[in-house]
């Protein structure tokens, strides 16, 4: 009987030594997991970046530039001015040099001149109108990008020289800060209303004053 224990015994640890670690194999299908996981995100943030390199690619536009990033991380926790492209699309970005030339030759033409001498009492020269189209002539075979924007510099300063420091509106007319009343928007029942025949006196009276007034 003492054979047979111990040979069962024997079958059982061999049995035994033989199966791996229950916590063992439990490691290792979490570690695969994990790495089945990393394999997926980093093929995921690979799809993202060649997605958004295309996008800017045929977008250009839209393609946010590196030093907006790093400007907008760095001053989060401060605030900003406002003073967005909202300030230069005011300002055209395109320019016909062919309405220049027509502009500078009407301006150079007898009905140019007489809307010169009309609105400024005297001739002119004209240069103004000249130098958009030397200028529009210059910047025309720039690259897309710099010709826009040398295209907005020069309506700005064109602007500035026009109006800045110099007198407007507001230094003519005052503010009306009430609502204007027109004549029909008044109440009749407040109006002094007179009979016709009272009416009709009043103007024989009138003109009975200025007739003798300039006898």
């Amino acid at each position: 009987m003492n054979w047979w224990w111990s040979s069962d015994s024997k079958s059982v640890a061999s049995d035994t030594s033989d199966q791996p670690p229950a916590s063992a194999s439990k490691t290792e299908d979490l570690s695969s997991t994990s790495r089945n996981t990393a394999e997926i995100g980093t093929k995921s943030g690979a799809n993202t970046d060649t997605v958004e390199n295309e996008l800017a690619q045929y977008l250009p536009g839209f393609a946010p530039s590196q030093s907006a990033t790093s400007e907008a991380h760095s001053d989060a926790g401060r605030e900003q001015p406002r003073q967005t492209a909202f300030e230069e699309s005011v300002y055209p970005e395109t320019m016909s040099c062919r309405d220049a030339f027509d502009q500078a030759m009407h301006c150079r033409g007898p009905g140019g001149q007489f809307l010169n001498l009309y609105r400024y009492g005297e001739f002119r020269q004209c240069s103004e109108q000249w130098s958009q189209f030397w200028f529009c002539m210059r910047t025309r075979t720039k690259p897309a990008a710099v010709k826009r924007q040398l295209i907005r510099d020069f309506y700005k300063q064109k602007e500035e020289a026009k109006y800045a420091g110099k007198p407007s509106s507001e230094d003519v007319w005052e503010e009306r800060e009430t609502r204007l009343v027109r004549a029909f928007d008044a109440d009749l029942s407040q109006v002094d209303t007179l009979p016709l025949e009272d009416t009709r006196e009043r103007r024989r009276q009138a003109r009975m004053a200025a007739d003798a007034a300039g006898s």
